[in-house]
């Protein structure tokens, strides 16, 4: 082979020989697809001749940057031609993809070398290969859409995919298909593509095409979310039974009490037989008063206990203070009284109704407009009103504010409504809120200590907390108060000292205060790097190092490597980043001697060893000269 040149002037270098190595002429040395790298020399110097031309760099090969090699020993069901993708079986055997199922849990494979049914296990298979290749070799008769991501479509089974009929498609789906898509690469041509390193899966699921492990997410997240709820709705009924036990226990002492009254007035009857008067009209009475038959009923001025068809009324001489019949009532009418019937019970205050308990529920309590402060019914439960317990002056509680806290219920999920009302606020300690003023109701939370929650919509968690930007969230302690922060926790120490760690902006900013730390190794592309990852990756692709090949260090037997005798020498070196370095020739002098290009064409290969951190050598035969080499990517 020769070469002729074309310079900057125009005028040509004229054709020069072309070396592989030594005097050996360049013919077909390299496979296709190889940049090779070359020295031009005007006056070499080869054993007693002198030589012009251009000389390659023998052991330069460019042609394997854009693939990812799968080391280890591969062994196939049958016969595989290379340049096909092969799949593994549920027997582990490597099988051709076609419609046939296949293990998900191990890798795609471009077959490098062809299984044959002499040579079924292989180990030059690749899980990544940027060069362009058929894929209808693969899957006769396939075409897809150049430029777009080629899918192997059909559907999951546990660990093993069952490829639909005609395997691969460019098409994805826009309504659901219940098929699952594995990501295979990327189209070159129609025909041709490439083999990524990594195949995700995906799925159209609710108006989405969307990959499977973001549905799992989601899916997490959703029970949990489901899980919160649950145990609200238990702590509601938790509530709603205790109430239901205090109103049993009520209307249990209410029933004690008749029957003691009943027990009393028997005893009475017992002891005092003179007492007893009966008409038609007023019944049978017991009195305390003698002359019972000459006053009549109209007069009685002491306790008494009347007796008729429509039950029994206790007097405290003309005030009746409990009857019995359809309806049991303890206490004076026109004041204070329990009332009990086949519709439940009542106590009243007064005009004002303190409880109730019946069909429609447990109502605790009375405030504005005869409102219940509590009250707990099939719709859910509910505190109706902020109450100052003490009362003001006149003895009346002071109602603050309508509707703080209501939880109610539905057919599908438990609610917890805060503040849905007049913008009423959930208050806790010492904390600030903004109440409701004309115009937007307001709905704010503050949990903690010293938090303010000033803004419509805003909420606090933590301890001396101010937000006020509409629908904010400030978690953590004393942070600095900016009103386009929709999100922020504080690491302030005090009022005099507030700061925040993180904060998320209204335009969609982040601003970290401090350093954010990385603590992995980045793996895709929008991954975080670190200064120390990017430079020591840099120092692995640049590094290199001079290893002194000594002619008396060379092994005295030969050993047999793919079917050559070959002589070893092994150096010892700090690091490895690739265990096939590329070498060359690094001569003691400015140019190499043809002694040490002699020895050096005798070097076949370099095997690195990055556990033992060295580097074995092998020449077809021993150099009679020390030589230098230069080995890339090696400390």
């Amino acid at each position: 082979m020769t070469l002729n040149l074309t310079l900057p002037d125009g005028t040509k270098t004229g054709a020069k020989n072309v070396y592989y190595s030594g005097t050996t002429r360049l013919t077909t040395h390299y496979p296709a697809g190889n940049a090779i790298r070359m020295v031009y020399m005007k006056t070499a110097k080869i054993g007693a001749s002198t030589y012009e031309g251009w000389w390659c760099d023998a052991n330069y090969n460019t042609n394997n940057y854009d693939r990812i090699l799968y080391n280890p020993n591969v062994t196939a069901e049958g016969a595989i031609a290379a340049g096909r993708l092969g799949v593994f079986n549920s027997n582990g055997k490597l099988i051709l993809l076609s419609t046939a199922a296949f293990d998900i849990t191990r890798p795609i494979l471009y077959v490098g070398t062809a299984y044959t049914a002499s040579a079924l296990t292989r180990n030059n298979n690749y899980i990544a290969w940027g060069s362009s290749f058929s894929l209808a070799n693969t899957v006769p008769g396939f075409t897809g859409e150049a430029g777009k991501p080629v899918f192997i479509k059909g559907t999951l089974s546990g660990n093993m995919f069952i490829p639909a009929v005609g395997v691969l498609t460019t098409t994805v789906p826009t309504t659901e298909d219940g098929y699952t898509y594995i990501l295979l690469g990327l189209m070159n041509t129609t025909v041709n593509g490439t083999l990524a390193p990594e195949h995700p899966m995906y799925r159209f699921y609710k108006g989405n095409f969307q990959s499977v492990a973001q549905l799992a997410y989601q899916a997490y997240t959703n029970a949990d979310n489901a899980q919160s709820t649950a145990n609200l709705a238990q702590t509601t009924a938790d509530i709603a039974s205790s109430a239901a036990s205090a109103a049993r226990t009520t209307a249990n002492n209410a029933q004690n009490t008749a029957n003691a009254a009943a027990r009393a007035a028997a005893e009475a009857a017992k002891t005092a037989t003179n007492y007893l008067y009966y008409d038609l009209s007023n019944g049978l009475v017991v009195t305390r008063n003698h002359n019972i038959s000459s006053t009549g009923v109209s007069s009685l001025t002491d306790g008494n206990v009347r007796i008729t068809t429509d039950g029994m009324d206790i007097y405290n001489g003309q005030v009746r203070t409990a009857s019995y019949g359809d309806t049991v009532t303890l206490g004076n009418t026109s004041s204070s009284n329990v009332n009990i019937n086949n519709s439940g019970m009542l106590v009243r205050y007064g005009e004002d109704i303190l409880g109730s308990f019946g069909n429609n529920g447990i109502g605790l309590g009375v405030g504005q407009d005869n409102k219940n402060y509590l009250n707990i019914n099939s719709d859910g439960f509910a505190i109706n009103q902020i109450v100052q317990i003490n009362g003001d002056t006149s003895g009346k509680p002071v109602v603050y504010d309508d509707k703080i806290f209501q939880i109610t219920f539905n057919s599908t999920i438990t609610e917890l409504d805060l503040a849905t009302e007049a913008g009423a606020t959930l208050i806790t300690n010492d904390n600030k809120t903004l109440l409701h003023t004309e115009g937007e109701p307001m709905s704010t939370l503050s949990f903690g200590v010293g938090n303010t929650s000033n803004g419509v919509n805003t909420s606090t968690f933590g301890n001396g907390l101010t937000m006020s930007t509409r629908c904010g969230f400030a978690v953590g302690m004393f942070n600095s108060v900016d009103a386009s922060d929709i999100f922020v926790v504080g690491n302030g120490t005090g009022n005099g000292s507030k700061s925040s760690a993180l904060a998320v902006k209204t335009s969609g900013n982040v601003v970290v205060s401090g350093k954010m730390t990385v603590g992995i190794n980045p793996t895709n592309s929008m991954d975080v790097a670190t200064k120390s990852y990017v430079d020591q990756s840099s120092l692995k692709i640049t590094s290199s190092r001079v290893i002194t090949l000594s002619n008396s260090g060379w092994s005295s037997g030969t050993t047999t490597v793919d079917g050559m005798a070959l002589y070893s020498q092994t150096a010892t070196v700090t690091a490895i980043h690739n265990s096939h370095p590329v070498i060359s020739l690094g001569a003691a002098g400015t140019v190499p001697t043809a002694a040490e290009e002699a020895a050096y064409a005798l070097i076949k290969a370099a095997v690195a060893n990055e556990s033992t951190k060295k580097i074995t050598f092998y020449a077809t035969a021993v150099p009679t000269t020390t030589i230098r080499v230069i080995a890339k990517e090696v400390e």
